[in-house]
């Protein structure tokens, strides 16, 4: 498995609330095999809404002839930092994990495929999607 990661110093008065530690201790954990691509982001504006994360399944195709995962991670104010990051390990790298674990199980053709896994941080709570 390989795990590619881009990580840019976050902007001022911002800051990312996953360490990549934690995602790859998870996923090590769960044994998954499939490569990931894992990119954080800050955000250009200010929002009321947070997408903390958010993951992508891609398929082999004609360039790429493996699976592999495309995880996004967002930066929000420093502010907002102990609350989400509390989430963010007790909610949402336990539920991505699981989704990634549901997407290696799955065969390419399944009808049953959830390829999208969005976590959002709205008016004072957490929308796993």
């Amino acid at each position: 498995m390989e795990f590619i990661i881009d990580k840019p110093k976050v902007r001022q008065g911002y800051s990312y609330v996953l360490k990549t530690s934690w995602l790859q201790d998870a996923v090590a954990a769960r044994k998954l095999i499939t490569s990931i691509r894992l990119v954080y982001r800050s955000p250009h504006t200010e929002q009321t809404e947070w997408t903390l994360v958010t993951g992508e399944y891609w398929f082999p195709n004609q360039r790429v002839h493996y699976p592999r995962f495309y995880i996004e991670v967002e930066a929000v104010p420093v502010s907002l930092k102990p609350q989400i990051q509390t989430m963010v390990q007790t909610a949402v790298i336990p539920q991505l994990i699981d989704w990634m674990d549901q997407q290696e199980k799955l065969e390419n053709n399944s009808t049953v495929l959830k390829e999208n896994f969005r976590a959002v941080f709205k008016d004072e709570s957490l929308v796993i999607s």
